[in-house]
C-alpha cells in the first residue's frame, strides 16, 4: 500500500526551499545537537533574505561542514531565483524545475517478515525487527537481543522465545489501527487478559453512554465493555460487545493485514472492511463495503488482495456467531 505526497519545492542533495513562514528546519533523521546548531547558525543567516520561504535541511547536510553548507544554501537560493525568474516568462504548463515525488509505503506484517529476512543476510536480526521498530525510538532492547542473537544458531527459536518474554509481561497494550489512508487510530489502551502469540485475548471499557456501538446500531450504554480476540498474524479481529454483566450486545469483526505486536501495542492496517451481528440477530452482515471497494479501484487495497478478502468476508459470514462465542467464553474465563 502506498500514498504520494508531492511538494512543490527547490531542493539539492542537501537542501530545500519550502514554502513557509522563514524558518529553519530539519529532517527528522538529524539528531546530534552539534550538528543541528552548526546548520541552523548557517540557515539563520539567510533566511531572512527569503519571503515566503523556509529552509529545511535534508538528513544529509548532518555531514556538511560550515563553508559547504553556506554553498548548498546559496545554490538553492540561486536556483530559486532561476525558478521565479523564468516563471514569469513562461507559458502554463511549462516545467520549470524536476521537483519531488515522495513515496510513503505502508508495510503490513509479511512484508517486515521479508526485510527481516534481507536484513538477516547482513547483520543478525530477530523475527519480528522490523515490526518492533514500527513504533519504537529506543531500542537499545532490540540491540542487545540482537547482540546475542549472533551467538545463537537457532534463529527461529530465538525469535519465537524473545516474542513470548515481551508479550507475557504486558497487563495493558495499546490497539492502533492504521486506516488504507494512513491516518493512525489509537482505539485506546486495554486491559490483557492472556497475550500469547497464539492467543490475544483483551478487554477495553468504552467511554460513558451515548452514541451507538459500531456498525451494529445499538446504543452505547454506561458499563459496556469490548472483548477482543485474534492471534498474530492473523487478517481479522474479533470484538464482542457486551454490557456491565457481560451480557452480549453483538459482534464486530474487523478485516485487516496480518496482526502484529510491537512490544506494547497490536498493530495493523484496516481494509476498510468489516463483518457484524448483532447478538439476537440470525444473521451477519457486510458493513463500509462501498468505502472497501473504492480503495480497490485506486489500487491503495491492491487487486491480489482482494482475491484473499472477498474468501475472508464469506468465511466470517458463515463463522461469525462461532468466533463470538468462543472469544466471549475465553474472556469469562480468564476474567474469573
Amino acid at each position: 500500500m502506498s500514498w504520494l505526497l508531492c511538494l512543490a519545492l527547490v531542493d539539492t542533495e542537501y537542501v530545500s526551499i519550502v514554502p513557509g513562514s522563514g524558518t529553519v528546519l530539519f529532517s527528522r533523521h538529524i539528531k546530534d545537537y552539534e550538528a543541528k546548531q552548526a546548520l541552523l547558525k548557517v540557515g539563520l543567516k539567510y533566511v531572512g533574505r527569503l519571503s515566503g520561504y523556509s529552509i529545511k535541511w535534508r538528513s544529509s547536510a548532518q555531514f556538511l561542514d560550515e563553508d559547504k553548507a553556506v554553498k548548498e544554501i546559496e545554490r538553492a537560493i540561486n536556483m530559486l531565483n532561476e525558478v521565479e525568474s523564468a516563471s514569469k516568462s513562461s507559458t502554463p504548463y511549462t516545467v520549470l524545475q524536476d521537483g519531488e515525488c515522495i513515496v510513503e509505503v505502508m508495510l503490513n506484517g509479511r512484508a517486515k517478515l521479508l526485510l527481516d529476512n534481507v536484513r538477516n543476510n547482513v547483520m543478525p536480526t530477530i523475527i519480528g525487527h522490523h515490526t518492533y521498530k514500527t513504533l519504537k525510538r529506543n531500542t537499545a532492547l532490540l540491540d542487545l537481543v540482537e547482540a546475542l542473537l549472533s551467538r545463537c544458531s537457532d534463529r527461529a527459536g530465538f525469535s519465537a522465545e524473545f516474542m513470548r518474554q515481551l508479550m507475557s509481561r504486558k497487563y495493558r497494550v495499546g490497539i492502533v489501527h492504521i486506516k488504507p489512508s494512513g491516518e493512525v487510530l489509537r482505539l485506546g489502551s486495554a486491559d490483557v487478559l492472556k497475550l500469547d502469540p497464539n492467543d490475544i485475548v483483551l478487554m477495553r471499557r468504552l467511554r460513558g453512554g451515548g452514541g451507538y456501538l459500531d456498525g451494529l446500531g445499538l446504543p452505547k450504554e454506561e458499563g459496556d465493555m469490548a472483548i477482543s480476540c485474534s492471534s498474530i498474524g492473523n487478517e481479522y479481529l474479533t470484538h464482542v460487545y457486551v454490557d456491565h454483566a457481560w451480557r452480549p450486545k453483538g459482534i464486530y469483526i474487523n478485516i485487516n493485514t496480518p496482526i502484529e505486536f510491537t512490544g506494547s501495542n497490536i498493530l495493523y492496517i484496516d481494509l476498510a472492511v468489516d463483518v457484524v451481528k448483532r447478538w439476537d440477530s440470525s444473521e451477519a452482515k457486510v458493513v463500509d463495503y462501498d468505502e472497501y471497494m473504492s480503495y480497490v479501484s485506486m489500487d491503495v487495497i491492491p487487486s491480489r488482495l482482494r482475491v484473499r478478502v472477498e474468501k475472508l468476508i464469506s468465511d466470517l459470514l458463515a463463522s461469525a456467531h462461532r468466533l463470538g462465542e468462543e472469544c466471549l467464553t475465553k474472556a469469562r474465563e480468564l476474567a474469573e
